[in-house]
């Protein structure tokens, strides 16, 4: 009788174990909550980043869900825009990767712009409200991102401020030369 309850209580702790490994196992591979809302989680340059290299090759889009999905990469590809502070538009590639190969990259977006970005310009990223998820749920409302360049002012400002240094050691070393004397 004693063997009876000990083999009923292994039991029971092994169903219950199993039953909570199956659900994370679950709740991991359906990605958590799928109806929670979509949302940017960051962008690489960051919103109202300043001084951003005109050697910036790309553009990255974190999102909190899978946009690359093949269920709505085709449709997501139309939902991404980037104008100048003229409101000239810039032409891009998009890229997204497979995220059946490249699990780790099924929330990115990579926008490549096709000319180098000019100097002194202010950048803005607009994705649409209808970007959705594998699972169906939409950004619901345009999210902008905006990013300003480097410009020929920054580099001439370090320039001059580098110049008065320069000058400011000479005098100094002049005066310190004087009073020795």
């Amino acid at each position: 009788m004693n063997m009876m309850k000990k083999n009923i209580k292994r039991s029971l702790f092994l169903i219950i174990f199993v039953s909570l490994v199956i659900m994370s196992v679950t709740v991991c591979v359906a990605g958590g909550n799928s109806k929670a809302p979509l949302k940017l989680e960051e962008s690489f340059p960051s919103d109202n980043e300043k001084s951003v290299s005109t050697d910036l090759k790309e553009i990255k889009l974190v999102f909190s869900k899978n946009v690359v999905n093949m269920k709505v990469k085709e449709e997501n590809m139309n939902c991404f825009e980037m104008y100048d502070n003229q409101n000239n538009k810039i032409v891009f590639d998009i890229i997204m990767a497979d995220d059946q190969i490249d699990r780790e990259k099924r929330n990115d977006v990579i926008l490549v712009p096709k000319e180098p970005l000019r100097e002194d310009t202010i950048y803005t990223i607009i994705v649409n409200e209808n970007l959705k998820s594998k699972s169906g749920v939409s950004l619901g409302e345009e999210v902008r991102i905006s990013f300003s360049t480097k410009g020929v002012n920054s580099k001439l400002n370090l320039t001059l401020i580098i110049s008065g240094i320069v000058v400011v050691v000479v005098i100094l070393l002049f005066i310190l030369r004087k009073a020795k004397k």
